[in-house]
């Protein structure tokens, strides 16, 4: 998880790493990408779970969802934009509970 401050909500957010997919890339390679950007590590089974809108109600925005298994460490690489960004690891049952 990383945490970072949100300027739409005006406070910190613990989130799974996520980010846009640039032009020509596939979500498998974002989501290879922003691992390793936001986390600093790869992953060597990424396996794609499901693709969720984020506020159907009124936007065609989707997230794509992948578990990341058996890491090994890399080059973290943050832009201009994230220089307040944490890595958090945290346990599934902590992450229950903080979402509860």
């Amino acid at each position: 998880m990383v945490d970072q401050y949100r300027y739409a909500v005006q406070a910190r957010s613990i989130e799974f790493p996520q980010g846009f997919i640039d032009e020509g890339e596939t979500p498998l390679q974002e989501a290879e990408r922003e691992l390793r950007e936001e986390v600093g590590v790869e992953a060597k089974n990424l396996r794609w779970l499901n693709t969720l809108w984020v506020t159907s109600g009124y936007s065609t925005q989707h997230t794509h969802i992948f578990l990341a298994e058996d890491f090994y460490k890399s080059k973290q690489k943050l832009d201009d934009t994230e220089g307040d960004l944490t890595i958090k690891t945290i346990t599934l049952e902590e992450i229950g509970s903080h979402f509860a």
